[in-house]
């Protein structure tokens, strides 16, 4: 989850804590038989498993918002087999803001619907009492999973022939990357004033995350 006030990631222990990036303090569930199964997902890295584990625990929680954004969250990437589909990486859509000439008009367009038109993500905000606060996490989320999965692992953000960047060259590739998408993000026409106000601060919360408070835009 991430901290209602400053929106930065949060581990999820106990039924109470602190940020440790704001100071904030943070009130989770007071049931402790949910924030046992939250946290029992939190661990598991398997897509499959973690999509099966969020589907019992949903049965057992109907309309929980801490397990609906959870599954949100991971998309369609525990399905397995089937042709290849970028589409199940809930985050990939953002590639029209990176390269957007990787994609033709049309295609940008629907990658773009895709990610801020979701209908799953609009049902989910319609069960937390605070629209703005959840699509404040929802982008964190998504935006630092492009960030750390698109940008940071990149080969041509990291290498050049067979040697690896440079450290300094290697932030100001991942920075480059990230305000390519600031500015394309602007210019779109196929996202909200609101969206684009909500992803500008997202994508600029998520660049300190992936790389550390020492950095930003």
């Amino acid at each position: 989850m991430n901290c209602p006030s400053c929106g930065k990631m949060l581990p999820l222990v106990g039924s109470a804590a602190f940020c440790p990036h704001c100071g904030e303090k943070i009130v989770l569930s007071g049931d402790e038989g949910l924030n046992r199964l939250l946290l029992e997902c939190e661990n598991e890295s398997d897509y499959a498993k973690k999509h099966a584990l969020l589907m019992k625990a949903r049965e057992q929680y109907p309309n929980e918002i801490e397990i609906e954004k959870r599954l949100l969250y991971i998309g369609r990437l525990w399905e397995r087999g089937g042709k290849p589909d970028f589409y199940r990486i809930p985050f990939w859509p953002l590639s029209a803001l990176e390269k957007p000439g990787d994609f033709s008009r049309k295609e940008r367009a629907k990658m773009l619907s895709t990610f801020f038109k979701n209908p799953e993500a609009e049902r989910v905000a319609a069960l937390h009492a605070d629209k703005a606060a959840f699509y404040n996490e929802y982008y964190i989320r998504m935006a630092a999973g492009y960030i750390e999965w698109f940008i940071k692992d990149c080969t041509t953000n990291n290498m050049v022939l067979f040697f690896r960047r440079s450290e300094k060259s290697r932030q100001f590739r991942y920075a480059e990357c990230v305000r390519t998408m600031l500015t394309n993000l602007a210019a779109s026409e196929d996202v909200s004033a609101q969206q684009k106000e909500w992803m500008a601060t997202a994508l600029k919360c998520a660049y300190e995350q992936v790389f550390g408070e020492a950095h930003s835009l």
